[in-house]
């Protein structure tokens, strides 16, 4: 808890990293690119957890080159579709057969850029995008989902609440594991 004494429920996101690494190593993928979501402040320091990604999908056998790991404000969501298409430019043999989409503001424009590129999933490309279930964003191509469950979160969060209006204790922290779907049909806008 960021507050001695008070009670957290929070999520990992390391936990959705590696269902995400894993998954992407069950379908040999090589090469990765990865588009995150940043605020102006930070597009310059990069992904959170590239660190942890780095030395993951070397493990893996998995190639991100720098340069295909780029940040993206949620504000302007739309600068994801021409970026995707930027990464997925050149030989098959020499750009990413995966993208990872960690922000699910981002998951329209960017499999839109990946569609424009001529691209099917999973076929040409293998797409994993971050999200919050069981709202998925739209998304052009098919993409496979992992993130967290709000409703899972916030049953947790009431089950605390009551326990501690009830007279008894609860963890410090209170970890809720990521969630993951297969390989989505495609995910529409609602009306």
């Amino acid at each position: 808890s960021w507050y001695p004494g008070i009670a957290a429920v929070s999520t990992d996101s390391g936990d959705s990293l590696m269902k995400a690494l894993d998954y992407l190593q069950k379908q040999k993928c090589r090469r990765l690119a990865v588009i995150h979501g940043a605020s102006d402040g930070a597009l310059d320091t990069g992904y959170p957890d590239e660190t942890l990604m780095t030395a993951e999908v070397k493990k893996r056998g998995i190639k991100v080159d720098t340069c295909w790991i780029q940040g993206v404000n949620p504000t302007v969501a739309s600068c994801a579709r021409r970026l995707t298409q930027l990464l997925l430019k050149g030989p098959k043999e020499e750009r990413p057969d995966s993208i990872m989409i960690v922000d699910d503001s981002l998951v329209e424009a960017a499999t839109r850029g990946i569609a424009d590129a001529g691209l099917t999933s999973p076929r040409d490309i293998h797409v994993v995008g971050f999200c919050n279930f069981p709202e998925l964003p739209p998304s052009a191509v098919p993409v496979k989902f992992i993130g967290l469950n709000v409703e899972t979160f916030l049953d947790r969060c009431l089950e605390l609440l009551e326990r501690q209006r009830d007279g008894r204790k609860v963890p410090l922290l209170t970890v809720i594991p990521s969630d993951e779907s297969e390989i989505s049909s495609l995910a529409k806008r609602k009306p």
